[in-house]
Order: structure tokens, then sequence, then C-alpha cells
């Protein structure tokens, strides 16, 4: 049988695909009516490569990532909330959105999705996220309800493609 010799072997850029998941645990935030307001996440599931800081992901490798935030957004009066959205943004600016217009029963919550395959230079490009909710009466929040079963349920991931 043979022997198989293997020289020079790189396979770093191959397999470092940067990977992070984070969810809200306690972390409520309220926000005011129309103002886009960056969401904070305090509980890191896990972090691959060291990237996650501060609710803000900079990968150190370049690449397409795929990023996805999943947030229940919740008012306290009935028919108050026209539109809600949860916007993956990129160094600063608005990215992708997701746009959910509705009037619901009060203390209602409605999960909003937004998902995307974003360039990132591997340096100083980052992705945050960020919530608004545009309604007319009510407490409006970012917030996981415990009494409907939603446990946990805002989350942040984002791995790298390739």
């Amino acid at each position: 049988m043979g022997t198989l010799t293997v020289d020079n072997l790189n396979i770093s850029n191959k397999i470092n695909n940067p990977s992070f998941a984070v969810k809200k645990n306690s972390d409520v935030q309220t926000l005011s009516s129309g103002v886009l307001t960056k969401v904070t996440f305090d509980t890191e599931l896990f972090d691959t490569n060291g990237n996650f800081a501060n609710s803000r992901f900079t990968p150190t490798v370049a690449g397409q990532y795929y990023f996805c935030a999943d947030l229940h957004h919740y008012n306290s009066a009935s028919g108050a909330t026209t539109i809600r959205n949860t916007v993956l943004y990129k160094n600063g600016s608005a990215h992708t959105w997701t746009l959910r217009t509705e009037n619901s029963a009060p203390g209602y919550t409605i999960k909003v999705e937004v998902s995307a395959i974003i360039e990132m230079n591997g340096t100083t490009d980052y992705v945050e996220v960020y919530a608004r909710g545009t309604f007319s009466s009510g407490t409006y929040q970012i917030a996981d309800d415990t009494n409907s079963g939603f446990n946990n349920g805002n989350s942040f991931i984002g791995f790298r493609l390739g």
C-alpha cells in the first residue's frame, strides 16, 4: 500500500468561517414611535471567532455572510401600531428592512424577521440590528412575551458562507 504525502497544505481560508448567535435574555427595550433604535443583545450563545461585542458583529475574515434577526415587537394598546420594522444595519446605515403593517389586539406580540447575505471586508465592516414601531398610543417594546410562550425569542445570528 502506498503513502500519501501532502506539502504546504493551506486550508485556513477553507475552514475559517466565523459565526455567532446571541439573544435578548432580560434586556427589554422601550421604543419611541417612528424612531429606529439599536437593539441590544445581552447573552452570547456562541461566538466562534470573538467578533461579537457591544451588540455588533465585526468579522476579521472577509467574505459573504448570512445574517438573520428575529424580534418580538409588542404594543400594550389595541389597534395603535401601524408599522413594525426589523432592520440590519451595515456600517451605520440601513442595509435590509422588513416591514409589517397591521393593527392588533392589546398585548399582542408579533415576530418580525429580517435576513440577508452581506459582503464583509474582514477589517472595518460591521453589522447591527435596529427596530422601529410606528404607533399612536401604548407602550412599544422589543421584549419576550413570556405570557404567550415566546421564551428567549429575540435573536441575532450570522455566519460566513465563503
